[in-house]
């Protein structure tokens, strides 16, 4: 099972020909756990190293599911004050109040249907992206595997039955 691998999204077209883009200075929630950092989008969904540490939590859910906050310095109470004075085009607005760099598809299409400060600061501090299925094996950067017997390795640590897989662990 891999334990480092991305997760895919079921991003729309125009929005997985954009390539790759970072989020940075975030937190990322998946059930009870919470972990701050970097996550990179990508052209099938999100990796990077707070994915990667949300693994395990997001294997246990039955529909994984990640909670971002894009601006975990600011309270809910803060982001609305910054908003205080804004009459109208409020994603606008808060872009720039809040100096929220990108915008990912999700924030944009929650914020499109909101038309108040209030709905905008809760969508900026909680917003629920599913995630399909993690990535194949063959991208994990490492894998939780079932051990091996010293048997099944020849003196370069191949494996007998599966030449050019090579070893390497406790």
């Amino acid at each position: 099972m891999a334990d480092n691998c991305g997760w895919e999204v079921a991003w729309t077209h125009h929005y997985r020909t954009r390539g790759r883009r970072p989020l940075q200075n975030i937190v990322v929630r998946a059930g009870n756990c919470e972990v701050t950092g970097e996550l990179m989008l990508t052209r099938y969904g999100m990796e990077g190293t707070l994915i990667y540490q949300l693994g395990r939590a997001l294997r246990g859910m039955g529909r994984p599911v990640v909670e971002i906050d894009f601006k975990p310095t600011f309270t809910h109470e803060q982001l609305l004050r910054k908003m205080e004075s804004a009459k109208r085009n409020f994603v606008a607005e808060a872009r720039q109040r809040w100096r929220l760099r990108r915008r990912p598809r999700q924030f944009s299409r929650s914020s499109m249907a909101h038309r108040f400060a209030e709905q905008l600061a809760r969508a900026a501090k909680n917003c629920r992206i599913p995630l399909l299925r993690p990535r194949p094996l063959a991208e994990a950067i490492f894998h939780r595997g079932r051990g091996g017997r010293g048997s099944e390795l020849d003196e370069f640590f191949m494996l007998h039955q599966m030449p050019g897989v090579f070893c390497a662990g406790e």
